[in-house]
């Protein structure tokens, strides 16, 4: 993100992909450590899987973020 000029106030959608049987909640924590404080948090969607691309991994989670135009 930073890379593209992103901050995380930014972030607009975030997708949390876990493996089926997995609990959701360790990737919500990190959330709602992050971004508790903002009055406008991004879209949150859950998805369960059979698996991620690699295969010791859990949880992934992909956000979108809007850079505004300087």
């Amino acid at each position: 993100m930073e890379a593209g000029g992103a901050k995380l106030d930014h972030v607009v959608k975030r997708n949390v992909y876990v493996v089926q049987g997995q609990s959701p909640m360790p990737a919500f924590e990190v959330f709602h450590r992050v971004w508790d404080s903002r009055s406008d948090p991004p879209l949150i969607t859950l998805l369960f899987v059979s698996g991620l691309a690699q295969p010791e991994y859990l949880a992934e989670i992909e956000a979108v973020a809007v850079v505004p135009e300087e």
